[in-house]
C-alpha cells in the first residue's frame, strides 16, 4: 500500500479536526476527514481559502490567531470556544517546515464539548472538579505524554486514596490487554511488569460490566470473585483487596480502561474516574497516531523491515556510543533490474520480498533494507561463533533458494573503532563476490555497474588478452626454478598493452579477479599439456590482486580450477603485494592459512616498493617474499638500498623456510653482488624478458 495513503487513512480515523495552512498567506492546504465532515465540506473545496474564513466566520485574521508565538520547537496549546461551530476545542498548534524556506501551521483541534458542558454540571463538587481540571491540564501542557500520565495517575491516586492506578490498552486483534502505565504510591510493589498480554477471557465481567454501567467495582475481593478464576489469582497475588475501574472509548469500542487499587476514599463516586477517560483516550489515540507516523518513517513498506532512515540512526548511535563484538552482513541482489526488465517490477518486488523473508528467518532483527537491490544486517553483542554460523545459513538459504541470487559480504569486529570503515568492508567484500555472477550473465544490463565487467568477459572469451611468462632462475646454479606468468592485452591493432595501463581501472572497478583466474586458466592449461608430454615446468607464480582475494572461498574457487586440469597446488605460487596489508588482520592470517593448507605456494610480491610492513612477515609464513625491482635498481650505488637487501635476505633467512626472490635483475653485476647476498633466485631481463608461452617451451623445457 503507497505510504501516503497510509498516512491519509491515519489521520482521516480520528475525531480530532486537523488541518495544515500557509502561515503567510492564511489558504488551507490541507483538511482531514473529521474537519471536512463538522465544516459539511466536500471534496477539495476548502483549497485556496483562508483558514479564518472557513472555519471561524471571520473577514479578517482571527485576534486570537497564534501564529506570530510559533515556534520551530514546541507547540501552542489552548482551549477555544469555536461560535461558528457552537463548540469546545482544546488546541495544539505546531509549525512545520516541509521544505527549507517553507512554513506552515498545523493545528489539531480537540473536540471537549461534552466534557465543558459536563463539568459546569459538577459545580457543587469542588473538589472533584479542581482534580479533573489539574488531570486536563496535565495532559495538555505536557508534551510528553508519559510523564503527563504518570502525573495524571497521580491526582488520580490522591484523589481516591488509591496504593496504584494503572492504565491498559487492549488489542481487540490479539484478544489481549497490556498493562501500559502505572502509578505506585510509596512501598507498594511495581506490577506493570507482571501484567502484560492478559487474556480478554479474563477480564470478561469487566468488560461487560463496562457496557452496562460505565464503571467496575469490587468492595470485596473474597467475597465478590470467584477464588477459582484467573482473575482471583492476578488480584489477589498483587495483595488487592477492593478496586474501581472506568473503561477509555475509540470509535465507540471499549480500547482500555484506567484502575485503581484499593481505593479509600470517594470509592462509591466513580465520576472523576469516568470524567477523566475521556481525555485519557483522546491522548492515547494521538499517540498511538504519533507512533504510527513514526514507524512509518522507519520501515520499508514493501518488506516491513527497517529503511535507510532508521540504518542511518542506529550507525550514529553506534558511532555516538559505541559497540563491541558487532557483525556486519552486507546482501545485494543479483539481476534486480534485468528481473524488472524482463518480468516486470511486480515480479521484481517478490524477489526483494524473498530476500528479506531469508534475512527475517537467519537475523530476525536490525535488518535494514538501504536500497533498491541492498540489505545490510547489524548484529550487536554477537560471537564470532555465532554470527559465522547464521552467515553459513544465509548463504545456504540463498543457494537452496530457486529464485533467488545474492551477493553477501560479511565481517566481524571485537573491539570497534569505525562503524563506517566496518560496514564498507563488508560491501567490499560483497562487491568482490558479485564478480563472479557477472561472469555468468546473459542478459544484457544486468546490473549497473556491470559494464565493464561484461567487456572484460568478452575481451577474454574473443583472446584480447595474452599470458607471458617470465623465467625465475636459481642464482646459485643458474637452473631454471620456475616463471612468473605475466598478462597483457592485445588492442585493435595487435599490439600489446602493459597491464599498468589497465590493471590498476580493472581493480578499482572490483572486476580483476575475471583476469586472475584467465591467467590461472592458462598456467594450469599449460602444466596439464607439459605434464602429458613428461616435462616438469616447475613452479608457476599467478598473481592475485586484494580485490581477487576478498572473494568468499577464494582459495576453494583457485583448487576448483587446478582439479579441472588436474595440476597439483604445490606446482602453483600464489603471488600477492603488500597491499594486502590493508585487509584486518584476522581476515589475512586466515586466507594465507588456508591457501597454505591447500598445498599452494605463498609469496610476498613487490616487498620495499610500497609498505614494507614488517607486521606482515610477522603474521604470515610466506614461502617466498620477492625484493622489489626499484630497490634492486639502486644496489650497486646506493648503501642504504643494499642494507635494506641484505637485512631482508637474513631476515628471511631467519624465518627457516622463506626464500628470496630479486625482481628486475638486468646486470651481471647485479646478479653477482645478489648472490654474494645469498639472494636465493632471480628474475629480470638479464636473463630474459617476458615472452610468449610458446617461445618459453621452446627455450626452456623443450
Amino acid at each position: 500500500m503507497n505510504e501516503n495513503i497510509l498516512r491519509k487513512a491515519i489521520l482521516d480515523s480520528t475525531d480530532n479536526i486537523i488541518y495544515v495552512s500557509d502561515i503567510d498567506t492564511y489558504e488551507v492546504l490541507y483538511i482531514n476527514g473529521s474537519g471536512k465532515k463538522r465544516y459539511q465540506i466536500t471534496g477539495d473545496d476548502y483549497k485556496g481559502q483562508k483558514c479564518y474564513e472557513l472555519l471561524q466566520g471571520k473577514r479578517e485574521p482571527c485576534e486570537f490567531c497564534t501564529n506570530e508565538r510559533l515556534r520551530a520547537e514546541g507547540s501552542s496549546r489552548w482551549t477555544r470556544y469555536n461560535k461558528y461551530l457552537d463548540r469546545y476545542f482544546v488546541i495544539v498548534d505546531y509549525l512545520i517546515e516541509p521544505v527549507p524556506g517553507y512554513r506552515v501551521r498545523m493545528e489539531i483541534a480537540t473536540d471537549i464539548t461534552d466534557k465543558e458542558r459536563q463539568k459546569k454540571l459538577l459545580g457543587s463538587k469542588v473538589q472533584q472538579d479542581e482534580t479533573l481540571l489539574q488531570c486536563i491540564k496535565t495532559l495538555n501542557d505536557t508534551l510528553d505524554l508519559d510523564c503527563a500520565i504518570h502525573r495524571l495517575l497521580e491526582l488520580i491516586a490522591e484523589h481516591y486514596g488509591g496504593d496504584r492506578t494503572y492504565i491498559f490498552e487492549i488489542d481487540h486483534d490479539q484478544k489481549i490487554a497490556c498493562n501500559t502505565y502505572e502509578w505506585c504510591a510509596e512501598n507498594v510493589t511495581s506490577e506493570i511488569g507482571n501484567l502484560q498480554e492478559i487474556s480478554l477471557s479474563t477480564l470478561e465481567k469487566w468488560l461487560r460490566q463496562f457496557e452496562k454501567s460505565g464503571s467496575f467495582s469490587v468492595s470485596s475481593l473474597d467475597q465478590e470473585i470467584d477464588p477459582e478464576s484467573e482473575a482471583y489469582d492476578i488480584l489477589n497475588g498483587q495483595g488487592i483487596h477492593s478496586l474501581m475501574a472506568a473503561p477509555l472509548y475509540e470509535m465507540g469500542k471499549v480500547c482500555g480502561f484506567i484502575g485503581v487499587d484499593d481505593p479509600k476514599r470517594n470509592r462509591e463516586n466513580p465520576d472523576l474516574l469516568k470524567s477523566v477517560t475521556y481525555f485519557i483516550a483522546n491522548d492515547l489515540q494521538k499517540r498511538r497516531m504519533v507512533s504510527r507516523l513514526e514507524h512509518l518513517s522507519y520501515v520499508d513498506i514493501l518488506t516491513g523491515l527497517w529503511n535507510r532512515n532508521k540504518y542511518m540512526e542506529e550507525v550514529f548511535d553506534i558511532e555516538k556510543h559505541g559497540c563491541s563484538n558487532i557483525g556486519v552482513a552486507y546482501v545485494d541482489l543479483n539481476g534486480l533490474k534485468v528481473a524488472n526488465n524482463r518480468f516486470g517490477h511486480e515480479y521484481g518486488d517478490k524477489l526483494i520480498i524473498c530476500m528479506a523473508e531469508i534475512l527475517k528467518a537467519v537475523f530476525r532483527e536490525q535488518i535494514y533494507r538501504i536500497g533498491g537491490d541492498e540489505f545490510v544486517v547489524l548484529c550487536r553483542n554477537i560471537s564470532q561463533e555465532e554470527f559465522h554460523k547464521k552467515e553459513l545459513v544465509l548463504r545456504n538459504k540463498v543457494k537452496e533458494h530457486k529464485e533467488i541470487s545474492a551477493s553477501i559480504g560479511t565481517t566481524w569486529e571485537e573491539a570497534i573503532t569505525d562503524i563506517n570503515e566496518l560496514i564498507n568492508h563488508a560491501d567490499e567484500l560483497m562487491y568482490a563476490n558479485k564478480q563472479k555472477y557477472y561472469e555468468f550473465s546473459v542478459y544484457e544490463g544486468y546490473n549497473h555497474d556491470s559494464t565493464i565487467a561484461k567487456q572484460v568477459i568478452k575481451d577474454i572469451n574473443q583472446d584480447r588478452y595474452r599470458v607471458f611468462l617470465q623465467p625465475k632462475v636459481y642464482l646459485g646454479t643458474g637452473k631454471l626454478s620456475g616463471a612468473e606468468a605475466l598478462i597483457r592485452r592485445v588492442d585493435n591493432n595487435g599490439d600489446l598493452i602493459f597491464p599498468d595501463r589497465f590493471i590498476p581501472l580493472y581493480e578499482a572497478e572490483g572486476v580483476i579477479r575475471h583476469i586472475d583466474f584467465y591467467a590461472l586458466e592458462c598456467v594450469c592449461r599449460l602444466i596439464n599439456k607439459m605434464h602429458s608430454q613428461g616435462h616438469d615446468i616447475g613452479k608457476i607464480s599467478v598473481n592475485f590482486s586484494r580485490v581477487t582475494l576478498l572473494e568468499y572461498d577464494i582459495v576453494d574457487r583457485i583448487l576448483a580450477v587446478c582439479r579441472k586440469y588436474d595440476v597439483d597446488a604445490g606446482q602453483i605460487c600464489i603471488e600477492v603485494t603488500e597491499s594486502v596489508s590493508k585487509l584486518k588482520t584476522s581476515e589475512l592470517v586466515a586466507l594465507s592459512q588456508k591457501i597454505k593448507d591447500a598445498g599452494f605456494y605463498l609469496s610476498l610480491d613487490d616487498y620495499g616498493a610500497k609498505y614494507s610492513n614488517i607486521t606482515l612477515l610477522s603474521n604470515i609464513k610466506f614461502d617466498e617474499v620477492k625484493l622489489d625491482k626499484s630497490i634492486i635498481s639502486e644496489i650497486m650505488t646506493n648503501e642504504r638500498a643494499r642494507a635494506i637487501v641484505r637485512s631482508t635476505i637474513y631476515m628471511c633467512r631467519g624465518f627457516g623456510a622463506t626464500k628470496t626472490t630479486a625482481e628486475g635483475i638486468e646486470t651481471e653485476e647485479q646478479m653477482e653482488l645478489l648472490k654474494k647476498l645469498q639472494c636465493d633466485c632471480g628474475q629480470g631481463y638479464y636473463f630474459s624478458r617476458p615472452i610468449a608461452i610458446e617461445e618459453f617451451i621452446e627455450k626452456y623445457i623443450k
